[in-house]
């Protein structure tokens, strides 16, 4: 009706003017009865659904209209013509359809229509409020998880290590623990068991050490409750631990080792002093025996010379009565200088044609004496080797500084020989019997064997 265009079926409001469709301009456009007045009321009234305060708006201005002179002027019974109204207010936009809360007609503001309009806007700021809160707490929860396997895997490990530098230490302690022990036994060692008494000073010393950081290992533990840093603190001290113990170990071994040497050279020491004051008081018993058979033999020989001058001998006389003689005969090799004491019953042999020694037989004992010496190369040991051991089945030996005694059976009958090796000669004496006299021979043979007596310097060369 406003501005004449064709308008769609159902439209209420004009696609063109903007101007609704129901009624005539007359429902929509005031006519100010006084025209100062209604136009002052139109341009300023803001209840007027065709005015809105967010678009700009064409106004437009009629010329006012006298009623009186329109009466005047028009025909009655003649239809008044249809003009367009005084200051109408033509929208630029188009009107929200009619029925709406704040659509024309309702007389409210258009505050409505914008309450709508924001409603989807406020749930989309909700929906990424929402997002952004979701986002935040899965990067907070992911944060954290990560913090926590990191801080997890780290305990672990060092839980791990820690554990392995104890097992370390106790390791070591258990495999030192029989050479500790055996050091605490060498440290009973007495001062006249050593040759150095400050070796065994040291020892202890040494074991006290080791003794003491081997026993406290108190706060050496893992708990799996521990922190990381609580347990490389262990793991620190573990290790330490370890390099102090053996350290402290290899100079218990140290200490060891000088005691067993002093131990070593003393045993050695006091036996070679035992050695040689066993030698002296042989040699003084041999030089004894020897004066004595020398002496004994000197009066036999008298006691000889005198039956013979009484004419009570015969041809061996000499022999008979050294058989029959209770006395001891001493014979001295000229040509080696060495001496033995022989019982007097014994008749002695004519000596060797090199003179190297001469034998003694007692026919009723069917026992035979021989005393002889020779010259060697061989060491006492070699000598006893090559000698005896390799070609006699010795039932017993012995291999004593320069002394070597063998003794042996061949059959029934039994062989004993002693000999005293000294400047590249071998002095012996040596005894043959049947075993079947042995209780009467055994005691004839510890009586001479020591008697064998060497000269102060070799001879015979």
């Amino acid at each position: 009706m406003n501005c004449g265009q064709p308008l769609p079926e159902g439209a209420t409001v004009c696609g063109n003017c903007g101007y609704p469709v129901q009624g005539t301009p007359e429902d929509t456009v005031t006519m100010p009865s006084e025209s100062h007045a209604a136009n002052s009321s139109v341009q300023s009234s803001s209840a007027n659904p065709l005015i809105y305060s967010e678009t700009p708006t064409a106004v437009i201005h009629m010329p006012s209209l006298d009623n009186s002179a329109q009466n005047s002027t028009q025909p009655a019974g003649q239809p008044s013509p249809v003009l367009p109204p005084q200051n109408t207010v033509f929208p630029s936009a188009p009107l929200p359809p009619a029925g709406n809360s704040g659509g024309i007609g309702s007389g409210a503001p258009d505050g409505g229509t914008q309450q709508s309009a924001n409603k989807p806007s406020r749930k989309r700021v909700w929906i990424i409020v929402t997002a952004i809160v979701v986002v935040l707490a899965l990067i907070g929860g992911g944060v954290f998880w990560y913090v926590s396997s990191r801080r997890k895997s780290e305990v672990a490990a060092a839980q791990s290590a820690c554990q392995q530098a104890v097992d370390a230490l106790n390791t070591q302690t258990e495999e030192n623990a029989a050479k500790v022990e055996e050091a605490a036994t060498l440290a009973k060692t007495s001062n006249s068991e050593v040759t150095d008494a400050s070796t065994v000073k040291q020892l202890k010393s040494a074991l006290d050490k080791y003794q003491k950081i081997t026993g406290d290992k108190s706060g050496l533990s893992c708990p799996a409750s521990a922190s990381a840093e609580a347990l490389r603190q262990v793991t620190s001290r573990a290790q330490s631990w370890r390099e102090s113990q053996a350290s402290d170990f290899k100079s218990l071994e140290t200490a060891m080792n000088a005691v067993q040497s002093s131990k070593e050279q003393k045993a050695k020491k006091t036996a070679e002093e035992e050695a040689a004051k066993k030698k002296a008081e042989q040699q003084k018993a041999e030089q004894e025996s020897a004066q004595a058979s020398e002496s004994a033999g000197t009066e036999s020989q008298q006691q000889s010379t005198q039956g013979q001058t009484g004419g009570q001998t015969d041809g061996n006389s000499s022999a008979g009565q050294s058989a029959g003689s209770s006395a001891t005969q001493t014979y001295a090799n000229s040509r080696y200088g060495f001496t033995v004491t022989v019982p007097g019953d014994f008749a002695a042999q004519p000596e060797s044609d090199n003179g190297d020694g001469k034998e003694f037989v007692n026919s009723s004992l069917n026992m035979t004496i021989t005393a002889a010496a020779m010259h060697t190369t061989l060491t006492p040991q070699q000598y006893f080797d090559q000698t005896y051991r390799d070609r006699y089945n010795v039932s017993y030996s012995l291999v004593d500084g320069d002394v070597v005694v063998a003794s042996w059976k061949d059959g029934s009958t039994i062989h004993y020989v002693r000999n005293i090796l000294r400047e590249g000669v071998v002095y012996s004496v040596s005894f043959e019997y049947p075993e079947s006299n042995k209780p009467q021979c055994d005691p004839i043979l510890e009586a001479v064997a020591p008697t064998l007596t060497p000269p102060a310097h070799a001879t015979g060369l």
